[in-house]
């Protein structure tokens, strides 16, 4: 399966602004209350300030990319998922992504996450999730909130799944979808003949709070 990069992002912008405030916000929130005070991002929100185009520096030293296998299946945190992204147009180019990532791409996985509201409430077979970070919150509109974190899922044949609010485990092959946009070899991970079920809030982990609006 080859999914349409552009299609895609023009998706996850419209389900997000029109649907985001509705059926997510409120639920995140209090299913993480638990966990402590929410970060606050206070002033205006960056993806609302003009900002230059950069690349964000990321230490890859620092980020330990072995990933568990746990019951014949690799489990990946969202953070593992690092790559060096262009900040201003919030996409990353295939050569900047680690060996150790192309590596995965095939092999069976597993994340924790949430579903980004969608279309419908039952009889889902494809939609964007979002993984769980560890202690710090990300606001989903905001600049500095990077796209590796976004993948998009694609359940195997004949699953269908309903909307949940709840967060969520996939568990699937993990893969690459690239697309040239802009004279650039632009990417966005995937995670395809997916399997998904609910599960409970982590301790320490927390969704992306979806944010729209100046």
């Amino acid at each position: 399966m080859t999914p349409n990069p552009q299609a895609s992002f023009v998706c996850l912008t419209l389900m997000t602004v029109v649907l985001a405030a509705v059926r997510m916000q409120e639920e995140l929130v209090s299913l993480h209350a638990e966990e402590g005070p929410a970060v606050v991002i206070s002033g205006t929100p960056d993806h609302c300030a003009a900002e230059p185009p950069q690349v964000a520096k990321l230490d890859f030293a620092t980020i330990d990319r072995r990933f568990p296998l746990v019951d014949g299946m690799m489990h990946i945190e969202a953070e593992q998922l690092a790559v060096p992204y262009d900040q201003q147009h919030r996409l990353f180019e295939y050569e900047n992504i680690p060996a150790e990532l192309k590596a995965l791409v095939g092999q069976r996985v597993r994340m924790h996450g949430n579903m980004y509201p969608t279309a419908k409430d039952t009889g889902i077979t494809q939609f964007f999730f979002s993984g769980e970070t560890r202690g710090r919150a990300y606001l989903s509109y905001a600049s500095s909130t990077p796209p590796y974190l976004f993948l998009e899922i694609f359940l195997a044949d004949g699953l269908q799944t309903d909307y949940y609010q709840s967060p969520l485990i996939v568990e699937g092959e993990f893969s690459i979808s690239r697309e040239i946009l802009d004279g650039r070899d632009s990417c966005w991970f995937v995670i395809e003949n997916a399997t998904v079920r609910r599960t409970q809030p982590r301790a320490d982990f927390r969704p992306i709070v979806v944010h729209f609006g100046c």
